[in-house]
């Protein structure tokens, strides 16, 4: 398998080309009849069943960019898609704070400079481009395949029937499990005079789909997929926040070991008639009721901040937002950039007898529609001026240019690609730093001293083949995590099993053969060796060229012929991420089974017409929540190593081994 190219030499980015457009500036003299059938045929039908077969980000650039070159041909107007209207233009601008008015206003607030100023306003003009026009654009293949993916996580969830207000709990749920709550952050030592000093600075939230591939993030990310999910159960919602948040960036908490709400936004409502129903990502949970029976509406809350009581008082999850603020929360909507962009009506139209997905959001009718149910009043978006990954502009600012993005976000788009991976295996592949499950098998390729260098490149070879290994396994496509939470049970868990019984037979090789250990240090004794003559060679490669080459061909000649100890050592480095990541989706996998076999039940069980049923779904969940329960146990001795892999993750996993076990003993013996 080869693998994609490697960011800095350690890990991969994914490819993505830009969507082919064909045409030329003038026509034929002569239009030959092939040409003449495609200006007079529909392109639609075909996209609903290409779609339907490839729902991938591979897919959907391909249906679009052939999309795009057919509605090119096709002279007739009715199968055009339509763009913003000159009349609706300057309200969408307004809502979305991309107008003249809100650039006037942050300058006022900020004291931006003209050029700053200027900065914006380009920015703002990108923005309304990308909603103006009726052809596809290089953004929208990935706003699709966002969109498809979540759909499918809705259907595997099987809430359809189900009352709005339970469908929205369902999901909420789903959310808190597929995200563990772990702000993303990087950690950075500096040297303030003789001591060193370590900082955690936030990075910037991610697009939906990558906060879903990476299994972590903030309240505020679980807050963006919970708002994409929504979208497709057709559920009107809005962020919760202070007065001030509307004109608030994003703002992720620092510290992962304290899950507290983060600003500006603390809860998400949810509209079902003229409720507005909360829903808290930071706590996952949802706002309890009027005497904690069922979910608190937003009125109830405004009403009596006292509903929220038992989560002030709570000493182990602290809860930080004052009574004051919660009297004065205020609902706000946002949308996606792409959303708001009326072709995708067409495409919604063209997409629903067979393969339905919600893409299109119009902003002018969201906000009448919620206000005049909820009978909230004026409700503003949140689209703050210059924010790059706010809700509305995330997708945009962290894709780079040849995906549609603006590129504005390259550097996170790097730094999320490594938050995927195991960071110790990282800092072997990245700075030659021996993680503690080899470093005493190779003492002499380590730096005995300073003036020592030892032998980092081979380290550093060692954690790239670790690290390809683990990407190889869990950060390709078809991702192991995506197929999970699409509900694709059956094509991955053959997938993990195998590669589980890969890295648990790799575990038992690393602590049953007893002549590795001698056989490798004698190998890294050699190469050391071959090492420091490369080194002495290098600095006399000027008065003998011949010598230095020599010593390189002496080093990969060796490489070549003995370098088998390499595969060993990756063994040692890797088979016990291997094997905790591989049982802990496993385990995450039955977990979900288990969810909608209890979905199942609980939809029958108050149905005295179906008693039989009832015993039957009953016994089905009971059984599959023994298994989820029995997969907890095999991956807690995992646990307290992989959260420092993966901070959070062992605590998460804690919590679903509780419900789980909780959920198997109450259904057994009921």
């Amino acid at each position: 398998m080869k693998l994609p190219p490697v960011v800095s030499g350690l890990i991969f980015l994914v490819a993505a080309g830009v969507i082919a457009t064909a045409g030329c500036s003038t026509r034929p003299a002569v239009v030959n009849t092939t040409d003449a059938k495609k200006e007079s045929e529909d392109p639609w039908p075909r996209v609903a069943l290409q779609i339907r077969k490839e729902p991938d980000g591979a897919g959907c650039r391909r249906v679009l960019g052939q999309l795009k070159n057919d509605l090119s041909v096709a002279a007739d107007a009715k199968y055009q898609p339509e763009g913003l209207s000159a009349a609706a233009e300057p309200v969408v601008r307004k809502l979305l704070s991309l107008d003249d008015d809100s650039l006037r206003a942050y300058a006022k607030r900020s004291n931006a400079t003209d050029a700053e100023l200027r900065r914006l306003a380009e920015m703002n003009e990108n923005d309304v481009r990308e909603i103006r026009q009726p052809a596809y654009t290089n953004l929208d293949p990935n706003y699709l395949t966002e969109c498809l993916f979540l759909r499918d996580v809705v259907r595997s969830l099987d809430v359809e029937g189900l009352p709005p207000a339970r469908q929205a709990g369902i999901v909420f749920a789903w959310v808190c499990r597929q995200v563990v709550l772990s702000p993303w952050v990087t950690t950075l030592q500096t040297r303030e005079g003789s001591q060193t000093v370590e900082k955690t600075l936030s990075n910037p939230p991610v697009p939906v789909t990558q906060i879903l591939r990476r299994g972590s993030g903030s309240s505020l990310e679980r807050a963006y997929v919970f708002l994409a999910a929504l979208q497709q159960l057709n559920l009107d919602a809005c962020l919760i926040g202070g007065p001030e948040a509307g004109d608030t960036a994003w703002r992720v908490e620092n510290d992962p070991r304290a899950p507290r709400p983060a600003d500006p936004f603390w809860a998400v409502g949810v509209r079902v008639g003229a409720d507005v129903l909360l829903f808290a990502p930071g706590r996952g949970e949802s706002v309890p009721g009027p005497n904690g029976q069922g979910i608190a509406t937003f009125a109830q809350l405004k009403g009596n901040p006292d509903l929220l009581k038992p989560w002030l008082e709570d000493k182990v999850r602290p809860w930080n937002i004052p009574p004051a603020a919660i009297k004065d929360a205020t609902p706000y909507l946002t949308v996606p950039l792409s959303a708001a962009a009326p072709r995708w009506n067409r495409f919604e139209r063209e997409m629903a007898a067979d393969n339905p997905v919600r893409l299109a959001i119009d902003p002018v009718g969201l906000r009448q529609r919620f206000a005049d149910e909820s009978k909230l009043g004026d409700v503003r978006f949140w689209n703050p001026v210059g924010d790059l990954f706010g809700y509305t502009r995330v997708l945009e600012s962290y894709l780079p240019v040849d995906q549609g993005g603006t590129g504005i976000g390259a550097n996170v788009f790097r730094a999320y690609e490594e938050s995927t991976l195991p960071a110790d295996l990282l800092a072997t592949a990245r700075n030659g730093i021996a993680p503690p499950s080899i470093a005493p098998l190779i003492p002499d390729l380590l730096p005995k001293s300073e003036l020592d260098l030892g032998a980092p490149e081979i380290i550093r070879l060692i954690g790239g083949r670790a690290i390809a290994v683990f990407v190889a396994s869990f950060v390709v496509p078809p991702y192991p995590r995506e197929q999970i939470e699409r509900g694709q049970f059956f094509d991955v868990t053959p997938r993990l099993v195998q590669k589980r019984k890969l890295f648990t037979a790799a575990q038992e090789r690393v602590r049953t053969d007893r002549n590795q250990e001698q056989v490798i240090r004698e190998w890294a004794k050699k190469v050391k060796d071959l090492s420091v003559a490369a080194s002495v060679a290098r600095d006399k490669e000027k008065t003998d060229p011949a010598g230095y080459l020599n010593a390189q061909q002496n080093m990969v000649a060796f490489m070549k012929q003995e370098g088998g100890p390499i595969d060993a050592l990756i063994d040692v480095a890797m088979c016990d991420a291997g094997a905790a990541e591989s049982t802990y989706l496993l385990a995450l996998c039955v977990h979900e089974q288990a969810e909608r076999a209890q979905i199942r039940y609980e939809r029958i069980v108050d149905d005295a017409t179906h008693k039989d049923a009832a015993d039957a779904a009953r016994a089905k969940a009971a059984e599959a929540w023994t298994e989820a329960k029995g997969w907890w146990v095999r991956y807690e001795p995992f646990a307290a190593e992989q959260s420092k892999r993966f901070p959070g993750r062992g605590s998460h996993a804690h919590a679903l081994a509780e419900r789980a076990t909780h959920l198997a003993d109450q259904l057994s013996h009921r």
